[in-house]
């Protein structure tokens, strides 16, 4: 199991946790203050991108990185005209999270919301602070895992918090289809490297040959991108979340029921599934499915009968953005 696709526990509940030392005798790894915790990590990370640089890149966006050699012209990761950063809150904690965009992606590709599912190619290390050793420039980086070929896609909600809030802001690429025993490849894919403080991470608990308390740097490169219906009721789920200025929210709950719209399958809670209520019968009694926004032209090709209708409103209104479709009406069905 790739180890970045752990679960992030929520450790706010937890006092003490177990790992193994050298002896393999149980340890206890004490809870931390997060904001203690992300003070002394932020110092780390700084230290690492003030002295370490982007040594090599290729066609197919694989990045090293590297200490900086003294006295040369090589440009400071911090000083990088490609170094951006966000500031998510979490646990109380207003996060400085730097990440290098070295491509956004396609122009035709997609971006995911953490509900979505990723195809992502990526290499994670770990830093750790050797200033008992006495060198200069005593930040370095231990890898602890490569992935240059995913097989699957993952739910990007079941990675670490750090992936959830930086991988959407790239995009996916394109397939091109070869000849050959690899007939997919892609190109124009999103491609950056994160850097991250544990509270975004594994914090305390560590994960495999990743120490606790450790912050993080993942080099990646965002293939593809799927929509997921969590809850299969045919509507996607960005679709049952609210949305503003691209900001996603999917504590979304129409019929109050404490689920979430895209974990309920009968999101009104009239009684009938949300999947019932989205579907008609053709005139040759073939049962179909509403998209939930139409599309602009009708594409003959397919089994609908006309694309141009999204899921209805119980007055048959098909088109209105605003509109309430009937599977969040209670008095239709």
């Amino acid at each position: 199991m790739n180890k970045f696709k752990l679960y992030f526990i929520v450790f706010a509940t937890l006092t003490v946790l177990f790992s193994c030392n050298k002896a393999d005798s149980p340890e206890i790894i004490p809870l931390r203050d997060f904001q203690v915790q992300y003070d002394a990590e932020i110092e780390i990370i700084r230290d690492y991108l003030e002295n370490y640089c982007i040594d090599s890149s290729d066609v197919n966006q694989v990045f090293k990185l590297r200490k900086i050699i003294p006295g040369s012209s090589d440009i400071a990761l911090l000083n990088s005209s490609r170094l951006c950063s966000i500031k998510p809150i979490y646990d109380g904690v207003e996060y400085t999270v730097y990440y290098i965009k070295t491509r956004e992606g396609s122009a035709s590709g997609i971006s995911p919301v953490r509900v979505d599912q990723v195809l992502a190619a990526y290499r994670g290390a770990y830093l750790n602070d050797e200033s008992t050793l006495e060198i200069q420039n005593n930040i370095r980086s231990t890898d602890f895992e490569y992935i240059p070929y995913p097989e699957n896609f993952i739910y990007l909600n079941q990675t670490i918090r750090g992936w959830q809030e930086i991988i959407p802001l790239f995009k996916s690429g394109q397939i091109v289809n070869t000849s050959g025993s690899d007939p997919v490849n892609y190109t124009d894919f999103g491609a950056g490297v994160m850097f991250l403080p544990s509270g975004l991470a594994y914090y305390n608990i560590g994960s495999g040959s990743i120490p606790s308390y450790s912050p993080l740097v993942f080099s990646f490169k965002l293939y593809d991108v799927r929509r997921a219906d969590q809850d299969g009721d045919g509507i996607f789920s960005i679709d049952e979340s609210n949305e503003s200025n691209g900001v996603y929210d999917f504590t979304k709950d129409t019929d109050g029921d404490g689920s979430p719209d895209y974990l309920d399958i009968d999101d009104d809670g009239d009684g009938y599934f949300t999947k019932t209520e989205t579907k008609y019968t053709d005139s040759a009694g073939v049962v179909h499915y509403y998209p939930f926004n139409g599309a602009a032209v009708d594409d003959p090709a397919t089994p609908l009968v006309d694309e141009t209708k999204g899921v209805p409103s119980c007055g048959l209104d098909y088109i209105t953005p605003t509109r309430v479709r009937r599977y969040l009406d209670k008095t239709c069905h």
